[in-house]
């Protein structure tokens, strides 16, 4: 199903009202750190704006994923809960609780990498699990 040219034209004028928004937010934050004593909470409000209008540009341009895709992903995520509890031994994992997301962008920043971290240690156990060992290599 392709997009109508009008309603795109709309989402990318409505992404571009967002980021021209972000933009005038960061210059009011820039402005704020040029004053003398510098108004810290001001520069602050003004880096969160930014950032939520950048989030919601990026929200309005991020198209929605087929649903053959979301059934996939599902499926993917049902063999892997169940390779894990075959694995486990019966052990029950209790599901992570989702976090809110966090406003500050440094701790986006680190969640990101905490995310990233724990994939790359989750696939280096699948990796090690995997791996048979041998007698004489020969």
């Amino acid at each position: 199903p392709s997009e109508d040219p009008a309603e795109r034209r709309e989402r990318m004028l409505a992404a571009a009202g967002h980021v021209a928004s972000a933009a005038e937010a960061m210059q009011a934050a820039g402005g704020a750190m040029d004053t003398s004593p510098i108004d810290l909470p001001t520069v602050r409000s003004d880096q969160d704006l930014a950032l939520a209008e950048l989030a919601a540009a990026l929200e309005i341009l991020s198209p929605p994923p087929p649903p053959e895709q979301e059934q996939q992903e599902q499926g993917e995520q049902q063999q892997e809960q169940e390779q894990e509890q075959q694995q486990g031994g019966g052990e029950q994992q209790e599901p992570e609780p989702e976090e809110a997301p966090p406003s500050d962008p440094s701790q986006v920043l680190q969640s990101v990498r905490d995310r990233e971290a724990k994939r790359r240690e989750e696939r280096g156990e699948q990796q090690r699990q995997s791996y048979d060992p041998v007698d004489k290599d020969w």
